[in-house]
């Protein structure tokens, strides 16, 4: 089954390309800013106020579609692919992080 990202295609080539998988690497902290970046332009907040035990759903009011834009931004981002079981576990942006660098590692 292909990823959101996959799905959206074209939709998602208009995002920058200063992030391409390639200069990632395993880099945690261009990860981190991938995932924080993600969610802040979902949100509206800066990087700086999202804190890793905020919950997605309560706190920061990311479920259904912003959740899914996040996951798209992430995958196109990183080039990488989360399974839907995987997303409806998370809870938190520490989560996603974590799943973000698990990927980036595979």
């Amino acid at each position: 089954m292909k990823s959101l990202a996959e799905q959206l295609g074209g939709l998602l080539s208009d995002l920058p390309n200063d992030a391409q998988g390639e200069e990632l690497g395993g880099d945690s902290d261009a990860v981190r800013d991938v995932v924080l970046g993600a969610i802040s332009e979902e949100t509206g907040l800066s990087a700086e106020e999202i804190d890793l035990q905020d919950t997605l759903d309560s706190q920061l009011s990311l479920f259904g579609l912003p959740l899914w834009s996040v996951v798209a931004q992430v995958e196109h981002e990183l080039k990488v692919q989360f399974e839907d079981q995987q997303i409806s576990a998370w809870e938190t942006v520490a989560d996603v992080l974590e799943a973000a660098r698990a990927a980036k590692r595979q």
